[in-house]
């Protein structure tokens, strides 16, 4: 019995995002923020350096991609022929 109704709970949720034709939605809806408040001190710190390395990472992938399109911009149409 928990099944079935888990199913209909998921169905319907999958039909709450969805808009009718013609209307413009409001795109991905954004999760909410976990709760971090049982975190301690020290699992706060491990966690901010990963999010700032993963900033630094993203970072450097878009400053990689721009150097590579600026320094080969008809790499991407040599490559077709």
């Amino acid at each position: 019995m928990l099944r079935g109704s888990s199913k209909k709970k998921q169905r319907a949720a999958g039909n709450a995002e969805r808009t009718p034709e013609g209307e413009k939605g409001s795109g991905p809806q954004t999760p909410p923020s976990p709760d971090l408040s049982g975190l301690s001190t020290e699992e706060m710190a491990i966690l901010r350096d990963v999010l700032r390395r993963q900033e630094q990472l993203e970072s450097t992938e878009v400053d990689r991609e721009k150097y590579e399109l600026l320094s080969h911009p008809f790499k991407s149409r040599e490559q077709g022929h």
